[in-house]
This record gives C-alpha cells, structure tokens and sequence, in this order.
C-alpha cells in the first residue's frame, strides 16, 4: 500500500483497500446475528452491551424512539455519548438519551489513525457535557 499512495499507509488504508470489501484479499465474510442476540451474548460473558456510533445506527426520524424503546427492553447498557466525530449537538442529543433510558453513556475518539487519536472538548462543550451528565 505504501508504494500505491506514495505515503506511508495508515490502519484506515489498511481496513479499506484489503478486509473492507468481498474479493479483497483480507475479506471475510461475517457471520450475522440479532441484536437481541448480541445483548444476551455479550450480558452472557458479564460485560455490558453499549451501542457505539449512534449517529449511524439509530434512525434520526420519529422511528428513533422505538428503535431506543426497543433497546432499552431487550437490555442495552450504555451508549456511546461522546465521540470525537460528533458536534456539541450530537453529543448532547446522545447524553439525553442515555439520561432518559437509564443507560450509562461512554466517550471515545474513534480514529483509527494514531496522529488523530483524542477527543476535542472545549470549555463550552465540557460545561455543556457536564450539565446533561449530572444534572
């Protein structure tokens, strides 16, 4: 890969251009299973079930209250509240949630890139945060 971009290649490369895509040479194709199921796997194990990337997989339409109703009654845990590539209002639409369906939220950067790692929070962001998360 390197060769092929002219830098050095990144984990990102490495996920799109070999495993991401059928016919790639790292693909291989997933097993799937329910959601239900993956709660009651991962409970199984004594972990707990937090649902990352809920900007990607939560509908932002009406439909968004069940899928979290949903959620809630097949025993989600937690929900990825905080991520680096969210806005404030993001951030803040997650951590209600969260509040509102007793879930404990989480905070990640989500970089699959060692020079992007860390999660920016202004001061305003962090009073912002703060207030949702305890009050």
């Amino acid at each position: 890969l390197q060769t092929e971009f002219n830098r050095k290649a990144t984990i990102s490369d490495f996920i799109q251009y070999i495993l991401d895509k059928p016919g790639q040479v790292g693909y291989v194709a997933k097993a799937r299973i329910s959601v239900k199921d993956a709660i009651k796997l991962i409970h199984e194990t004594g972990a707990k079930a937090v649902l990352a990337h809920p900007q990607f997989d939560l509908p932002s339409n009406r439909t968004r209250k069940q899928c979290c109703d949903d959620l809630k009654e097949m025993g989600l845990d937690g929900i990825e509240a905080v991520n680096g590539r969210r806005h404030l209002e993001q951030r803040i639409e997650f951590a209600r949630l969260a509040k509102h369906y007793d879930w404990f939220m989480t905070a990640g950067s989500d970089t699959h890139n060692k020079t992007r790692l860390g999660v920016n929070v202004s001061q305003h962001m962090y009073k912002a945060l703060m207030q949702i998360f305890f009050s």
